[in-house]
């Protein structure tokens, strides 16, 4: 049965009906269920009433002692023993008790027709809290409570029917492209529910897929020799709806160009999912350049949990030439090349930009279909700087200073946002043609564990930085979520949002802090803003975990505090 099953796995639970208009109602198991307290509670259902109320069905243990009865005497219950129990709690629409049950599963040491269960194991003194008209077994529970028969309604996770994974694979010494690795995923007869919940929960195995793999061989490439030959430039990219590889190498000619030909000469290649070569742009510059920003611009299919490659953006700089000898002495510092492809490989833009100083940094891109804007950094002034295409055209450019609403809204220094490791979260695509989109944010750093040894390098997370994109594909709003300072840099961070009815995310920002609890914070973002509201916190958390129900527009909360060990249900309404 489920209900057995969900004993051990269900925490929290988001509720898909409405309930009272408040945005926040607690209740606290201070005194545990119908004052009987428990060392350890877990919310197994929940069921919204007609009259706006909700049902909450907990399952808990403590400890404690049988007494057993014999003739007229009650003898024993010095043993101390594990109790399990089912509450049931009824609240009313603004949580508070209408009604508690408990009842006990019969404890295998209870042998006798007639037994008390003890708080403690101590008779002299204990109290009785059950006998053995309070126990049953854990089928008893189901026939006491048929709801807890039926199906919870469970938002299924999306998967593709097929999907691919292709590569291109390099020599591990020279980096020279060597085969088209062919990778195909597809998914296997589908599964019944029980089949989902023994593969997703015994073996954390969701997928079910076949996996076929091919190798083409595609050396020598361009029948390169030892002094003429290609090498990586970036990490291949695959499609996994069409399998089409875009891949980036360098031309390497030994003896020219200061043996620096790959910042001179350039590929953008495309292969389709058998390996075949359908697109080239050759990429020629007369001074060398290094890669600024290389960004796929993607697009997410939520009715499949993938996504469709749109197309690659390329922002490049001149340098100088490192090598035996320089040969670019004096590198121009203020024009870069943009340089954009459609998904086919097709480069639908190749212009020059100027910016306004040196070294500055391009971050990221964003994108609407053919539009592009990207988003950079300043090295000597506190700035950030947007720049906008269409059609190949620059069509804006412009500085956001301090006081800007779109730095405001970045929070973090530009300082920082250069040199902090940008994580893609995901990106919603919103009725209104805009996207909203989340990176995560962190910074590497060298961590000793003990003196005498070597550093470590460790990814520290600092935190969250949202952006709304318009049709246009220019950033109209951004928004930002600091890590707080007693967060614990060796734990991830987690950060969900969940779209609701009324255009806007309800968003879980979950930090584990240093000492072991976790600090929890619920907002409501808005769609066409970003403007955040906090909707309610959970300071010292213990053993929380989500999920969401179809059209959840409310979350049900349920968890320990890791200072008084007191668990608390709490719902928020969005």
């Amino acid at each position: 049965m489920k209900f057995i099953s969900s004993f051990l796995f269900a925490l929290l639970a988001i509720t898909s009906m409405t309930f009272a208009q408040s945005s926040v109602s607690e209740y606290s198991f201070a005194n545990g269920v119908k004052g009987i307290t428990f060392d350890s509670m877990e919310l197994v259902r929940y069921f919204a009433q007609p009259d706006g109320g909700i049902r909450v069905f907990l399952f808990m243990k403590r400890t404690g002692a049988i007494q057993k009865k014999n003739g007229s005497l009650m003898s024993g219950g010095k043993d101390q023993i594990w109790l399990e129990a089912l509450g049931v709690v009824d609240f009313s629409k603004d949580m508070k008790v209408v009604k508690e049950e408990v009842t006990f599963v019969k404890p295998k040491e209870a042998v006798s027709k007639e037994y008390n269960i003890l708080a403690e194991n101590d008779p002299a003194r204990a109290a009785t809290i059950a006998t053995q008209d309070d126990c049953t077994d854990k089928w008893g529970l189901l026939e006491k409570y048929p709801e807890l028969k039926t199906e919870e309604e469970v938002k299924e996770v999306a998967r593709p029917k097929m999907y691919y994974d292709n590569s291109i694979s390099y020599s591990m010494l020279g980096l020279k492209p060597k085969a088209f690795d062919k990778v195909t995923y597809t998914l296997k007869t589908e599964a019944s529910q029980a089949e989902k919940d023994f593969l997703t929960k015994a073996l954390s195995t969701p997928g079910n897929y076949d996996k076929v793999t091919q190798s083409v061989n595609i050396d020598p490439y361009r029948n390169s020799s030892t002094k003429d030959y290609w090498i990586q430039m970036s990490d291949p990219v695959c499609n996994p709806k069409t399998g089409s590889v875009l891949a980036h190498h360098g031309h390497v000619l030994v003896g020219q160009m200061g043996n620096r030909s790959n910042e001179f000469e350039q590929e953008l290649v495309v292969f389709d999912k058998e390996g075949k070569e359908t697109a080239r742009t050759e990429i020629k510059m007369e001074k060398p350049h290094d890669l600024n920003l290389r960004q796929v611009l993607i697009t997410e299919t939520p009715e499949d949990n993938t996504f469709n490659i749109d197309g690659i953006v390329h922002v490049y700089r001149q340098n100088y030439g490192f090598g035996y000898k320089k040969t670019n002495p004096e590198p121009d510092k203020k024009t870069y090349k943009f340089y954009q492809w459609n998904a086919a490989g097709e480069l639908v833009a190749e212009t020059n930009f100027d910016v306004a100083e040196e070294y500055v940094k391009v971050i990221r891109a964003f994108h609407s279909g053919d539009k592009v804007s990207l988003l950079a950094t300043a090295t000597k002034t506190p700035a950030f700087y947007t720049f906008c295409f269409d059609g190949g055209k620059l069509t804006c450019s412009e500085t956001l200073d301090a006081g800007h609403p779109l730095a405001k809204g970045l929070g973090f220094a530009p300082s920082d946002l250069r040199n902090f490791d940008w994580k893609y979260n995901y990106s919603y695509n919103q009725k209104d043609g805009s996207k909203y989109v989340i990176y995560e944010l962190t910074h590497e750093v060298s961590v000793t564990s003990q003196p005498g040894t070597t550093p470590q390098k460790t990814l520290t997370p600092k935190g969250y930085v949202l952006f709304r994109v318009d049709q246009t594909g220019k950033i109209t709003h951004t928004q930002h979520v600091m890590r707080p300072e007693n967060a614990d840099a060796g734990y991830k961070s987690r950060f969900n949002s969940f779209p609701t009815e009324n255009g806007n995310y309800l968003t879980i920002v979950k930090d584990p802090l240093i000492g072991g609890a976790s600090s929890i914070n619920v907002y409501r973002i808005s769609g066409a803003t970003l403007e955040m509201t906090k909707l309610a916190e959970i300071s010292n958390a213990q053993e929380l975990d989500s999920k969401q129900l179809p059209k959840a527009n409310n979350m049900l909360f349920f968890s320990r505090n890791a200072k008084d060990q007191r668990y608390n249900l709490m719902l928020v309404n969005n």
